[in-house]
């Protein structure tokens, strides 16, 4: 696995993707465990969780029959091993793209009901 260069030991936790960069070019992901990388080349970069995560919203908004109602809602979300090259490099801040969507959501779907 390491034919040249120094040789480094890296620990990848349980339910964890370490990303791994060569000269700051994406290279390949790491799964759980014991990875080597060829150090001072190789570098792990990130690390994202696979777990399940949440996050609450809270957006007002107005009904149909104009009464301001405050929505809380719960959004659960994980990282998708086959999609996590995605994921690192394609979203800058996925907590708050998936709260924007919400918020778009709950405020295009509210106005039509009635309380």
């Amino acid at each position: 696995m390491c034919d040249d260069g120094f040789c480094c030991f890296q620990c990848i936790r349980t339910k964890e993707i370490g990303v791994i960069e060569n000269l700051g070019q994406y290279k390949r992901l790491a799964g759980p465990g014991l990875s080597c990388i060829l150090y001072p080349l190789e570098s792990i970069v990130g690390k994202l969780s696979l777990r399940i995560q949440q996050i609450d919203v809270r957006c007002e908004t107005k009904t149909k029959d104009n009464v301001f109602v405050q929505i809380g809602v719960a959004v659960q979300f994980r990282v998708i091993e086959e999609s996590a090259y995605d994921a690192y490099y394609r979203l800058e801040n996925p907590s708050g793209q998936i709260q924007s969507y919400v918020f778009d959501v709950v405020r295009s779907t509210l106005p039509r009901m009635e309380l």
